[in-house]
C-alpha cells in the first residue's frame, strides 16, 4: 500500500554519534559530531503532540541545513515554530509543504541547540505500533558546517537520531505492544500491592475506561484484569474505547491495520490490492465469499479480507508459469551463473516447457535489482545474465518476471537467486553439525535450535564477523503421505509438545540468512504421548487461567482443553445457589460456558464451582469434581445493627465507610466496606482505639485489613466475642493493648500465618 510522504526541509545542522568524514578536501581542526534528534513525547490517536528538534551537546558546528520527511499516513503537520533559545539565529518559513529553517551562529557550538518545535496531529485511525514518522530525506543535501582555527569552514554529512512514535493500546499493561496473559498478571500484582505501575501503564491498563472523581485519574482494578483476560482468549470484548480493523491480502497476510473509536466509521479505507485477471473484487467479511462490509459503524474488532471473483483463465496460467519458473530455477542449481538465459518469448532456454502450445501467447519481461554487493550484475536486452567478474561475496539478486499473455499483463513474481562470490556462505556440512546434535528421542519441551552462529569469512570493514543464521522449523508430510498433528511443534519458540497420543512427525528445517533459505532438509522423530496424569495437571492449570479474581457479571469458562481434545462440563455448588451456570456461547469459533453470579450470592463472598473433564472414546481419561474457588461480586446488602450489635463499633465503621468514603446516607453496606479503592486509601489500616467498644461481633467484615488498632476498648466482658478475631485472615499487626483481656481463645491465632506483631500490653493475661 502506498504511503503519502510530505517533506519538511530544514536548512540546519546537527550532531553525529561518531566522527564524520569531511566532504571538503581540507582537514577539519576540530572533532565534529552531528546528529539530528528530537525530544521525547507521548502520542495518542486524534490528538496533538509537540517534539523539539535539536542538536545535542558538543557538536562543534556553526551552521547547518537539512531536509526532513514525515509520514502523512501516520501524522499531519500542525505547526513549526523556531526555538528562541537556539544559541544563534533561526529563521523559519513554511512553503509548499516544506519547512525551511536557517540556523547560523558566530562560533562552533558546544551547547545543545534547540532548533524548532514541531507540532503534529496523530491520525484518528492509526493502529497500535511503532512508527518512524520523521526522517532525513536521503535525496536532499543534509550538511553541517564547522569553522576551523585557520578561518576556513568544513562541511560534514548529518546523521539522524529520531525516535519512533509509539501508539499503545488499552489492555497493554506492560507496554510491550501485545495483549497477553502477562498483562493480567501485572494488574493482579498491582492490585494486591506487590508491583508498582508507572502512570502510562495505569492509563492503558484502564480497559473499562472508568476514572476517579477528578475525571482524569484512571481506576485500575480487578474488572480491568478480567476483561483483558477475556481479550487474550479472543473473546469479543472491547478494551478502552477503540476497536481494531485488520485487512488481509489474498495470501492471508496482514495488508493493513486500522483502529477507530467503537461504533464510529472507518473513513480511510486502504487501497484494494488489485490483481490482474479479476473483474470482480472487493473487501469482504469472509475470505471465501463476498460479504459486504459496513464501514460506517465498526462496533468490535473486525477482520476484513481481499475477495476476488472468478479469475480470467490467463490469470491461472500466469500462476502456472510462476511454478514452472520456480521448478526450473531449482533444477539449475544453487547459483545463477554468468550468461544464464532468462526465459522469454524469443528464447525460453532451459525452460522449454514454456514453449509448448499450452502457453501460447506467453512473454516474460525481466527486470533485475542488485544490492550493494552485486552492483556489477546486469541483464542484456535479450535477458542474458551478465556477471563481468566474480563477486567478492556470495549474495542474492532479485530477478522480477512480468508475465504477459497476448500483450496483457497477468502477474509479477520476484525470484531471489544467489550469485556465487569468492567468499561463500558456510557449507551444508557445517549446518548439519547443528542438526545432528538434535537427540533421536525428543524430551518434552525440548526446543529445536532457532539459530546458529557460523564463521562465514565475510568481511565487514576489514573485520571477520560471525553471521547468525536463523533456523525455521515446520511440520510437513510424512513419507507415507500422512501429516502429524501440527500442535506437536510450537512454532513461536520451536518447542516440542507431547500430545495425547504418540506422534510420528517429519520436521523440515530451513536455514535462513538475509531473508533467503540457504539450506534445507528434514528429520523424522517419534514424539511420545503425554502421561494421563500430566494431561490432567495441564488441564487444571489451563482451566484455572480462565477463573477471574472476581466474578461480577457474565464470565466465560472453557468447555474444552484444545491441546488434549478434552471436554469440560461445569457444575455449581447446588446447595448454595450462589453461582449460576448458564448456556454455552460460541465466540470466534470457540465455545464457552457462561457463568454468572447467582441470586443468593452475597457481596464479595466466596463460592465453589466444580468441573468434570473427559475425552470421548477414551475410557482412561475421566476426572470429576475438580474444585475451583471463585469470589462473587453479588448484591451489596445493608449491614444492620443486628449484625454489628455494639453501637460504638457500628458507629465507628459508619463514620469511616459511609460518611467519609461512602454516599453518606446513614446506611452501612457491604459494598462500602469491601470497596478496594477505600482499602487502598486507608492503607489497609483501621484505627478503632478508644471507641468504647465492648463487643467485637461483626468484626468479620474487616477481614481484608492488615493492621487494626483496638487498644483502649473494654473487652473484658463475657460477650466481648474475641473469637471474631479468628476471621481476620489477612491480619499482619493487631493492637489489643489496655483492653482488660484475661484470656484469648486459642482459635484466634491458630491460622494467622501473616501475623508480624501483636500488642497485648497492659492486660490481665495469666
Amino acid at each position: 500500500m502506498k504511503k503519502n510522504i510530505y517533506t519538511i526541509a530544514l536548512v540546519s545542522a546537527f550532531t553525529a554519534v561518531l566522527p564524520l568524514t569531511a566532504l571538503s578536501t581540507s582537514a577539519a581542526d576540530v572533532t565534529v559530531n552531528a546528529t539530528l534528534s528530537n525530544t521525547d513525547f507521548q502520542a495518542e490517536q486524534d490528538k496533538n503532540f509537540t517534539t523539539t528538534v535539536f542538536v545535542p551537546e558538543n557538536s562543534n558546528i556553526a551552521s547547518f541545513e537539512a531536509v526532513l520527511n514525515y509520514d502523512s499516513s501516520a501524522v499531519s503537520l500542525v505547526d513549526a515554530k523556531a526555538c528562541k533559545d537556539s544559541n544563534g539565529t533561526v529563521e523559519v518559513n513554511k512553503k509548499d509543504g516544506k519547512i525551511y529553517i536557517s540556523y547560523s551562529s558566530e562560533n562552533n557550538q558546544t551547547d545543545k541547540i534547540n532548533v524548532v518545535d514541531l507540532t503534529f496531529h496523530v491520525n484518528d485511525d492509526l493502529s497500535a505500533g511503532n512508527y518512524s514518522f520523521i526522517s532525513l530525506d536521503s535525496k536532499e543535501t543534509n550538511n553541517a558546517s564547522s569553522e576551523t582555527d585557520s578561518g576556513s569552514s568544513t562541511d560534514y554529512k548529518i546523521k539522524s537520531g529520531f525516535t519512533d512514535m509509539t501508539i499503545y493500546q488499552y489492555g497493554d499493561a506492560d507496554l510491550n505492544g501485545k495483549i497477553q496473559s502477562r498483562d493480567v498478571t501485572y494488574l493482579k500484582q498491582y492490585i494486591v500491592k506487590i508491583r508498582e505501575l508507572p502512570d502510562l501503564s495505569k492509563k492503558y491498563s484502564n480497559a473499562y475506561m472508568d476514572f476517579e472523581e477528578d475525571g482524569v485519574t484512571p481506576k485500575v482494578n480487578s474488572r480491568d484484569a478480567g476483561i483483558i483476560q477475556q481479550k487474550v482468549v479472543k473473546m469479543d470484548v472491547t478494551l478502552g474505547d477503540r476497536v481494531n480493523v485488520t485487512f488481509y491480502d489474498a495470501d492471508g497476510e496482514v495488508y493493513a491495520q486500522k483502529s477507530v473509536k467503537k461504533d464510529s466509521a472507518l473513513n480511510n479505507i486502504p487501497d484494494f490490492p488489485v490483481q490482474t485477471g479479476f473483474e470482480e473484487y472487493n473487501w469482504s467479511l469472509s475470505p471465501d465469499k463476498y460479504v459486504e462490509v459496513d464501514f460506517s459503524k465498526i462496533s468490535s474488532d473486525t477482520e476484513i479480507y481481499a475477495w476476488y471473483g472468478s479469475p480470467d483463465p490467463y490469470a491461472l496460467k500466469a500462476k502456472e508459469v510462476v511454478n514452472v519458473l520456480e521448478t526450473g530455477f531449482a533444477e539449475e542449481g544453487k547459483y545463477i551463473t554468468d550468461d544464464f538465459q532468462l526465459p522469454y518469448k524469443s528464447n525460453f532456454g532451459s525452460f522449454n516447457m514454456l514453449s509448448s502450445k499450452e502457453y501460447e501467447g506467453l512473454d516474460i519481461i525481466w527486470s533485475i535489482k542488485s544490492g550493494v554487493l552485486a552492483q556489477s550484475v546486469n541483464i542484456s536486452k535479450d535477458y542474458v545474465v551478465d556477471i563481468p567478474e566474480q563477486l567478492p561475496y556470495t549474495t542474492w539478486v532479485d530477478f522480477t518476471a512480468n508475465i504477459y499473455f497476448n500483450g496483457v499483463k497477468y502477474g509479477t513474481h520476484t525470484f531471489k537467486r544467489e550469485i556465487k562470490g569468492i567468499i561463500d556462505m558456510p557449507s551444508p556440512e557445517q549446518f548439519m553439525e547443528t542438526i545432528n546434535k538434535i537427540p533421536k528421542e525428543l524430551p518434552e519441551h525440548y526446543r529445536l535450535p532457532g539459530y546458529v552462529s557460523l564463521e562465514s569469512e565475510r568481511l565487514n570493514y576489514g573485520v571477520n564477523t560471525v553471521q547468525n543464521v536463523d533456523i525455521q522449523w515446520s511440520v510437513v508430510k510424512n513419507s507415507d503421505g500422512s501429516t502429524a498433528d501440527k500442535r506437536v511443534l510450537d512454532e513461536t519458540n520451536n518447542e516440542i509438545i507431547y500430545l495425547k497420543d504418540e506422534t510420528n512427525v517429519t520436521l523440515q528445517y530451513d536455514f535462513v540468512f538475509d531473508g533467503n533459505v540457504i539450506h534445507t532438509g528434514r528429520i523424522t522423530r517419534t514424539v511420545p504421548e503425554k502421561p494421563i496424569e500430566e494431561q490432567v495437571e495441564y488441564a487444571e492449570q489451563y482451566i484455572k487461567s480462565f477463573v477471574p479474581s472476581v466474578i461480577s457479571g457474565e464470565t466465560y469458562f472453557p468447555t474444552t482443553v484444545p491441546l488434549y481434545d478434552l471436554t469440560v462440563s461445569w457444575i455449581p455448588d447446588i446447595e448454595s445457589g450462589k453461582v449460576d451456570i448458564g448456556a454455552n456461547e460460541t465466540v470466534n469459533g470457540t465455545t464457552y460456558k457462561v457463568i454468572n453470579v447467582g441470586e443468593k450470592a452475597g457481596y464479595m463472598e466466596w463460592a465453589k464451582v466444580y468441573a468434570n473433564i473427559e475425552r470421548n472414546g477414551d475410557d482412561r481419561f475421566k476426572r470429576t469434581g475438580l474444585e475451583f474457588d471463585v469470589q462473587l461480586a453479588g448484591n451489596s446488602t445493608e449491614i444492620s445493627t443486628d449484625k454489628i450489635p455494639d453501637v460504638n463499633l457500628y458507629n465507628a465503621l459508619l463514620n469511616i465507610f459511609d460518611k467519609k468514603y461512602g454516599d453518606d446516607n446513614g446506611i452501612l453496606t457491604e459494598e462500602e466496606i469491601y470497596d478496594t479503592d477505600v482499602m487502598e486509601k486507608l492503607g489497609y489500616e483501621l484505627d478503632l482505639s478508644n471507641k468504647g467498644i465492648t463487643c467485637l461481633s461483626g468484626l468479620k467484615y474487616l477481614k481484608y485489613y492488615k493492621k487494626i488498632d483496638l487498644s483502649g476498648n473494654d473487652l473484658s466482658g463475657e460477650n466481648a466475642s474475641l473469637g471474631e478475631l479468628a476471621s481476620l485472615n489477612y491480619l499482619e499487626q493487631l493492637s489489643l493493648s489496655n483492653c482488660g483481656i484475661s484470656d484469648i481463645p486459642p482459635s484466634v491465632f491458630s491460622s494467622k500465618f501473616l501475623i508480624e506483631g501483636i500488642d497485648l500490653s497492659y492486660n490481665k493475661l495469666k
